[in-house]
């Protein structure tokens, strides 16, 4: 579990490529930033992976300069087809409320460079 907060820079530069108004805090996809910092997700950093499916639970909305703690979870690896789909889900608790979940699942193409089972 790692620990950080948003800032609002960074957040309004984010909302204003994307035409999204940053009043209506945090956007949930923005937490795509996060999911890098995470030891489990560095092996994915420069692989050729892409992202196949995505599902936001939102129960708060996340404000800027505001502590936060995230936990990203491995749920799942399967190979198909000569392709290996990979699932995480990352949680943003404030305390120990839980705030947001996000849950993406991405494929890579070739078995033989498995990055993560």
């Amino acid at each position: 579990m790692i620990e950080g907060a948003f800032s609002k820079e960074e957040v309004e530069a984010y909302t204003s490529i994307f035409g999204l108004d940053d009043r209506d805090g945090v956007p949930p996809l923005y937490l795509a930033s996060v999911w890098p910092k995470f030891k489990m997700f560095q092996p994915f950093h420069r692989a050729e992976i892409l992202l196949l499916k995505t599902s936001v639970s939102v129960h708060d909305i996340l404000e800027v300069h505001t502590s936060y703690r995230f936990q990203l979870t491995h749920i799942r690896t399967k190979v198909l087809r000569g392709s290996i789909y990979y699932t995480f889900k990352l949680s943003v608790f404030k305390q120990s409320t839980l705030i947001v979940e996000v849950t993406q699942t991405f494929v890579q193409s070739e078995v033989s460079h498995e990055i993560f089972s």
